[in-house]
């Protein structure tokens, strides 16, 4: 399944109170999606990153009361108080108090084999010690797959049964729609993975490079590309290689700098709107998509016209695409002339 996928699952199992453990390589958004729902549904969220954790740390440390050994559970975890529905626990350093919530057993396939243990008490019985989980609360567990060299161990049988097993893949299509255009991803960064989708997600445990494609690394990509602001432009080649390479590997680290080269070689957005007619048309597919974002993002009501012309001239396909850019980014252009005729023109596929 994708992540938009896993999301739903996710909202299932909760809607089920059983716990559901995603599975997937590093670096594809899992976490990502057990916050975004508890945000979606105004729900406060443990992270728990169990890596971090030994037993004792989940356990809590023993004390003595009237010549007998307890357990003084963590005060993270939303324990019942005695007060009703409400619960109180820590995240973040901040005291939180409320009713329902998630608790996100974060890496999980990757803790110690003691801490997974603990984990499945607290699971199975909503309890560590005496102190009991309050009955709102929900579990979810995220890891990485056996076989992605991320420190994964063997899930203990009794650990497995207590859960429900999805796997998350990338998704490319899914990513750019529903993550990457609302997040504001470069578009150059979307233009060059709509048509080598294969490069979303490039790993291999076998590899000794530290970086490498995934989700997580083309949005740090995205971020240094806003840090630069522009200054890739003018930038040493086998420098900004050297930048794009750190963030997502070699291989389409460098290819993607050569693919900003190109689109600053080609043409630019000024001489597009200046002679529409005349400005030179790429040929690669993934250049045509990034000067049509990019002109949606740029132009202006009296320049909407020249844009038309030009998208046009590459084909209808991309002429779609800068449409629907302009719809997201600039909704008011979509009262001029210029919108109103190619809609007009094309009723059909709008």
């Amino acid at each position: 399944m994708n992540v938009n996928q896993l999301l739903e699952a996710c909202r299932y199992a909760i809607a089920m109170d059983r716990p559901l453990l995603g599975w997937g390589p590093p670096g594809i958004g899992k976490s990502t999606v057990a916050h975004y729902l508890a945000a979606a549904d105004r729900m406060p969220i443990l992270d728990w990153r169990l890596t971090e954790y030994e037993s004792v740390d989940m356990r809590g440390t023993p004390r003595e009361r009237n010549g007998r050994t307890y357990w003084a559970a963590p005060e993270e975890l939303p324990i019942i108080n005695g007060k009703g529905n409400k619960v109180s626990c820590i995240i973040n350093g901040e005291k939180v108090e409320a009713e329902r919530g998630i608790i996100l057993l974060d890496e999980l396939p990757q803790a110690k084999t003691d801490v997974k243990n603990v984990a499945a008490r607290l699971v199975l019985e909503r309890r560590v010690g005496e102190a009991r989980i309050g009955a709102g609360w929900r579990f979810l567990a995220m890891g990485n797959r056996l076989g992605d060299a991320a420190g994964t161990s063997p899930m203990p049988t009794h650990l497995n049964n207590r859960f429900w097993h999805v796997e998350v893949e990338a998704n490319v299509t899914q990513w750019i729609t529903d993550f990457a255009e609302p997040a504001g991803i470069d578009s150059r960064i979307i233009a060059y993975l709509k048509y080598r989708p294969q490069a979303l997600l490039v790993f291999d445990p076998r590899s000794k490079e530290a970086a490498f494609a995934s989700p997580r690394s083309w949005h740090l990509l995205s971020d240094l590309l806003k840090a630069l602001a522009g200054r890739e432009n003018t930038m040493d080649a086998a420098l900004l290689g050297e930048y794009c390479a750190g963030a997502v590997g070699k291989a389409h680290g460098l290819e993607f700098a050569a693919f900003l080269r190109t689109l600053l070689s080609l043409v630019s957005i000024e001489q597009i709107l200046l002679d529409p007619r005349g400005a030179r048309l790429p040929t690669d597919p993934s250049v045509c998509y990034a000067l049509a974002t990019a002109l949606a993002a740029h132009v202006k009501r009296d320049s909407i016209e020249a844009a038309f012309t030009y998208t046009q001239r590459m084909s209808k396909e991309f002429a779609f695409v800068f449409a629907k850019k302009v719809e997201l980014l600039q909704a008011n252009l979509t009262r001029t002339k210029a919108w109103t005729t190619f809609t007009a023109l094309n009723a059909d596929y709008v």
